[in-house]
């Protein structure tokens, strides 16, 4: 798999809730999501050029309205970055 690690921004962010996590998790799920932002799309797009099935994004793999499971989820960061096969990394600009 891969990973990104990016900046946010400003203005909405689609994020992983306990709300729409089936639907975030279901087959084809970056494909529903048009207002994705451009960094996560670049991401995907590359990912796939690179031959590869699986990319992780904080935002949309760790439930962000959970407290304990995004404190498990991130404490746990350090092990999913260090076993990636790709990290792409992203800054403002």
């Amino acid at each position: 798999y891969a990973v990104l690690s990016y900046v946010w921004g400003p203005g909405e962010q689609p994020t992983l809730s306990a709300e729409n996590v089936d639907l975030w998790c279901s087959e084809g799920a970056l494909q529903q999501h048009v207002d994705l932002p451009l960094t996560i799309k670049d991401a995907v797009q590359v990912v796939r050029e690179a031959g590869m099935q699986f990319l992780w994004v904080d935002a949309l793999c760790i439930v962000q309205d959970v407290d304990e499971e995004k404190a498990l989820q991130i404490s746990q960061m350090d092990r999913i970055y260090s076993r990636a096969i790709l990290t792409l990394a992203a800054t403002e600009g």
